[in-house]
């Protein structure tokens, strides 16, 4: 009798992470790229005098996003001994390199037109780190060029925590429990936040800016990741996904400004911002986004973006202060080049440098990342490697599509 082997999972939908986080693409897009797409683009135009008066909201659409992806990206724990150093890798090779190009580049031209002073100093070792956010609470490492850099910080030491929230506890634990402590979690940190804003126990920016009171979207965007589909289906109905988005988009269009805001009344905005993400992130998950919501947020352009999403937010905002230093300060009064024609500017430089850092920092650093994990399982005889990873060749064909 001929034996016959049995087939092995598909290297597309193999991957536990996209069993219980929804389907990948064939062409190897993944559910929430467009959504990140749009969120940053929200971001950045707010940042940039875009007329969005709740702009500031899609910051916590990108968070929920973040730790959706980072869910996926843990892979599979039961059968890989290798996966906590190509999960960590490979978020350092994501986060890291369009970070340490533009404090780079920001350092020279500080060491060249202006002193180091202490603050500056401190401010470049925070950007350098990704800590700039504790360096601005312990002790005001301010300057305009990188300081946005405070909200990559809380996503860089999210990062740090996600093991141990994925497989800390008893192993009895399934991912849906694990999820819904997760959920609790979430919970606790978005009221303490809301009791820390109302009783006035701190300082509001320093609750905007901190790891510990900013980490609910991710946490909520972990448990999607780690939810089976079926109960993600049970949960949140597909049909929720247009409305749902339809309330986001009234958000950034009409919220109150932050600052002639109530504290509570802000942070019960940032809640309603997560939950209403999640719910469209789910629907993306699961069964795709359909109608004019797939129109508006799942096309090539978005899929674009939300692949150099993280470039995009570094670069603009280093030329939107370059910008200014450069075309807006030298000029008399009368003769400032007018609003459109800057926006459109720092939006044509940010994508042009987006891509470039993408394609030939990002990718590149990825790939070797990709090569010395391989290598480096190779040589322990690692023989439980798991079946759903792809050969290296069809991973570097990829690394573009797979970036944020």
């Amino acid at each position: 009798m001929v034996q016959t082997r049995k087939r092995a999972p598909s290297t597309h939908r193999g991957n536990p992470t996209d069993r219980r986080a929804g389907p990948v693409e064939g062409n190897g897009r993944r559910p929430s790229l467009g959504l990140t797409g749009f969120a940053i683009a929200a971001l950045v135009s707010t940042g940039l005098g875009l007329p969005l008066s709740g702009g500031y909201l899609a910051l916590d659409m990108v968070m929920v996003l973040i730790g959706f992806e980072l869910a996926r990206r843990v892979g599979d724990v039961d059968r890989d001994r290798h996966w906590l150093k190509r999960f960590w890798l490979g978020c350092v090779a994501r986060i890291g390199p369009p970070v340490l190009v533009a404090v780079a580049l920001v350092t020279l031209y500080w060491s060249w037109d202006q002193n180091l002073d202490e603050a500056r100093i401190r401010a470049v070792l925070g950007g350098v780190t990704m800590t700039l956010n504790f360096f601005r609470v312990s002790g005001g490492a301010r300057f305009v060029a990188i300081e946005h850099l405070w909200a990559i910080g809380v996503i860089a030491q999210f990062t740090l925590l996600v093991p141990v929230l994925v497989v800390a506890g008893p192993k009895t634990l399934g991912r849906s429990q694990r999820a819904a402590i997760i959920v609790g979690l979430a919970a606790g940190v978005a009221l303490g936040r809301l009791a820390l804003l109302v009783t006035e126990a701190a300082d509001p920016a320093t609750i905007a800016i901190h790891t510990v009171s900013r980490i609910d979207g991710l946490l909520v965007g972990l448990a999607i990741g780690l939810l089976p589909r079926r109960t993600l289906q049970r949960i949140v109905p597909a049909q929720y996904a247009a409305p749902a988005f339809a309330a986001l988009l009234f958000l950034l269009a009409v919220a109150p400004d932050p600052g002639r805001f109530p504290m509570l009344g802000l942070g019960l905005l940032i809640a309603v911002t997560i939950g209403l993400t999640a719910v469209v992130l789910t629907a993306s998950a699961t069964v795709g986004l359909r109608g004019a919501l797939a129109a508006t947020v799942d096309n090539q352009m978005m899929w674009w973006l939300g692949a150099r999403a993280l470039s995009f937010y570094v670069w603009t905002q280093v030329f939107a202060v370059a910008l200014e230093v450069g075309v807006l300060e030298p000029v008399d009064q009368g003769h400032t080049w007018p609003g459109p024609a800057i926006f459109l500017i720092q939006i044509v430089f940010g994508l042009a440098a987006a891509a470039t850092s993408h394609r030939y920092v990002e990718v590149p650093v990825v790939a070797a990342i990709d090569g010395i994990s391989d290598r480096s399982g190779s040589r322990r005889g690692d023989n439980h490697r798991p079946t759903h990873r792809a050969p290296r060749a069809d991973r570097a064909g990829s690394n573009r599509a797979r970036l944020h």
